[in-house]
């Protein structure tokens, strides 16, 4: 084998290389989307029907069980559930199946899911570190103090739902759902 060839073949041997590594991350990377699209949507309950996330921003401190998380997710809720929730207020929570499968036991259950319109306060730590009821999503998101920075327009957005009315809330405190049907936005925030 003359030098030309070996020269030839470790340059392909190369570029080859790096083909492969960017084939690969380029797969990791969409099913890391796919993986965060599917945990997104199983955040909420199946009859809101959400599918496409506008806005998320999470955080995590530690790694495995018992570390701390802190994310807000805002879904696109779609027109016609808008629409009915809208129309109908908390006849359309009444009617909504809400039955999940717990993977476990494999038995269904009946999950309480309790809404309140709008306005309403939710539980937080202020600035002195002590419990406080508050409208403000960064107050709620820093109860532990694993606060994260959210985009400044999505939290005005989710405090001024917060205080208007013609919104819902499900407050579970560890997460909090709050769904703006004029908006056509359902908000996913959790904390701990």
């Amino acid at each position: 084998m003359t030098e030309r060839s070996r020269t030839f073949s470790a340059a392909y041997t190369a570029a080859l290389t790096v083909f492969l590594l960017v084939i690969l991350g380029g797969v990791a990377a969409v099913w890391s989307k796919l993986s965060d699209a599917s945990r997104h949507r199983s955040m909420t309950p199946p009859c809101l029907g959400v599918l496409k996330v506008i806005y998320s921003k999470e955080e995590t401190w530690g790694i495995g069980p018992g570390s701390n998380q802190t994310g807000i997710v805002v879904f696109e809720l779609p027109g016609d559930i808008a629409n009915d929730i809208d129309q109908r207020g908390r006849g359309f929570f009444d009617q909504c199946a809400l039955a999940r499968t717990v993977a476990a036991s494999g038995r269904k259950t009946r999950t309480s899911y309790t809404w309140q319109a709008t306005p309403v306060l939710v539980e937080a730590t202020g600035a002195d570190m002590n419990n406080v009821l508050t409208h403000n999503i960064g107050e709620y998101l820093d109860k532990y103090g694993f606060g994260i920075a959210i985009d400044r327009q999505v939290e005005q957005d989710i405090d001024n739902a917060l205080t208007s009315q013609d919104n819902w809330v499900q407050d579970a405190g560890s997460r909090l759902i709050i769904i703006m049907p004029k908006a056509s936005k359902l908000v996913f925030a959790y904390r701990g």
